[in-house]
């Protein structure tokens, strides 16, 4: 119900509108003919594992200048929206504010290893694409299940211009704690900067790894600063300090610090490792992520009690080891 004033021009239509009951997809509305206007709309395509969207909504102005409150309910969890838009010649910022008590964001984002989560979301974007998008982000997520760990709270918050994301992130449970700063680029050659500090991080807790004391836990700090990602060809400096390994019975072991060097040409792989337990210098023509198999199978081979966990380990128990790792 409401009105519309101003078709068939919708760059200059008014709506006034309230909408008790809508279901929709993606999908149908990609199909429809909403104008050049719309169809710019920066709405990705992972929003097609929405599935089904069952809406209640009030819309209110321009589409260029509007505000908006929706409930929806979608086949992945439930959201309420406040949303809104404001133009400045031919630029549009799109304004929201999302929660959510029960949402799966794994299926949103094809990441397995994250469970249903509940969270509220700030966010403000302007662009039409990839090239000229500019956005801001703070998140706040709670009953986060990530590897089949729930965390108490895990805060996010981004921005994005010219392909560069920076963002910091803070995770806060007794599993573990974890601040991290991270500057990622979406250019054709992806780089990474990362400066993590961690602390009293269980690998077994939070399936990731099983060490020879299920009770071992890691602090330290970790500095990574890549500029080429491609595996085949990576370029870039890894620097572990102040690792500390806390083990049952006050056994402790320190290593304080982990340089490790990474370069490739077209004919050549470089890596040297500089540290307190370990110097090694290796060239030839082989790729990193092999590399990284290869190490895991010797570490399996010769450390019997080091594994792998398993993706989709739930609880702390021995079937959840991978055993064929």
């Amino acid at each position: 119900s409401g009105s519309i004033v101003g078709l068939p021009d919708p760059e200059n239509t008014v709506y006034d509108i309230t909408c008790h009951t809508l279901q929709t997809s993606y999908f149908d509305y990609k199909s429809m003919k909403l104008g050049e206007l719309l169809e710019k709309l920066p709405i990705p395509q992972m929003v097609s594992t929405l599935g089904k969207i069952d809406m209640k909504a009030n819309f209110l102005g321009l589409i260029s200048n509007f505000n908006a409150i929706a409930q929806i309910n979608t086949e992945l969890g439930d959201i309420n929206l406040i949303g809104s838009s404001i133009s400045s010649g031919k630029d549009i910022t799109y304004s929201v504010d999302a929660l959510s008590d029960e949402f799966d964001i794994g299926t949103l984002l094809n990441q397995p290893y994250i469970g249903t989560t509940q969270f509220g979301v700030k966010a403000e974007a302007s662009g039409t694409n990839l090239d000229n998008l500019k956005a801001n982000l703070t998140a706040n997520l709670t009953k986060v299940n990530l590897k089949g760990n729930n965390y108490d709270s895990i805060f996010v918050e981004g921005q994005m211009e010219n392909k560069q994301i920076s963002a910091i992130c803070y995770v806060e449970d007794y599993k573990a704690k974890l601040l991290a700063n991270v500057d990622f680029s979406l250019n054709d050659q992806q780089s990474l900067y990362l400066d993590a500090e961690f602390e009293n991080i269980n690998p077994y807790q939070l399936n990731l790894f099983k060490l020879a004391d299920s009770t071992t836990t890691i602090s330290g700090n970790l500095i990574a600063d890549i500029d080429n990602l491609d595996m085949k060809s990576l370029n870039g400096n890894l620097s572990i300090q102040d690792l500390v390994f806390e083990m049952d019975g006050g056994k402790d072991f320190n290593i304080k610090r982990f340089n490790a060097q990474m370069s490739s040409t077209n004919t050549t792989n470089s890596l040297a490792i500089y540290s307190e337990i370990l110097d090694l210098s290796m060239v030839g023509k082989y790729d990193f992520k092999g590399l990284g198999k290869d190490i895991s199978w010797l570490m399996k081979k010769y450390i019997p009690d080091f594994n792998f966990l398993t993706n989709n380990s739930k609880d702390i128990i021995a079937d959840s080891i991978d055993e064929n790792y």
